[in-house]
């Protein structure tokens, strides 16, 4: 049986969870670089002593994606992000990733956010659509480039539900 953790973000802990999802761990060291940790939450699914999923979810007062889009809000105003939601491939289809989004949204109302937002590529259909089941929609449409050893051009949306 799978069980699912939240735990205090360290870098002990995603080095752990980097054996076993490595390409997930390499796009959220990218996107985690420059938050917070003291604010940062990791959720994960173990499964056989492996992880098999994992997400990880930032509480903040100041809007800001990957892409860059950024809004500073009144510092009683909470905003739970999640970034980084990965299920491995071969434990895909079971309901893992709706898992992941799920403790991740109530652990952000449980810390007081009063909106849980996410960016996702709007290529990345299977996250678009498990979000809209949850409740999620769309608040605004970015495009950005990246580079990372070469130049992409990325074209997401910022999503909320509150």
């Amino acid at each position: 049986a799978a069980t699912l953790i939240i735990s205090d973000y360290s870098m002990r802990e995603v080095e752990a969870i980097a054996r076993d999802l490595p390409l997930a761990m390499d796009i959220i060291r990218f996107q985690a670089a420059d938050r917070d940790p003291s604010h940062m939450r990791i959720i994960k699914i173990v499964q056989d002593g492996r992880c098999v999923a994992a997400a990880f979810l930032v509480i903040t007062n100041i809007l800001k994606s990957p892409s860059g889009y950024k809004v500073e809000l009144p510092k009683d105003q909470i905003v739970a992000w999640v970034f980084g939601a990965h299920v491995a491939e071969s434990h895909r289809g079971l309901g893992l990733f709706t898992a992941l989004i799920e403790a991740a949204y109530n652990e952000g109302k449980r810390l007081n956010a009063g909106v849980v937002m996410s960016e996702i590529n709007r290529e990345n259909v299977a996250s678009m659509r498990a979000h809209a089941r949850l409740g999620y929609t769309v608040f605004k449409n970015v495009y950005y480039f990246k580079i990372l050893n070469k130049r992409i051009f990325i074209e997401s949306s910022l999503i909320t539900k509150f």
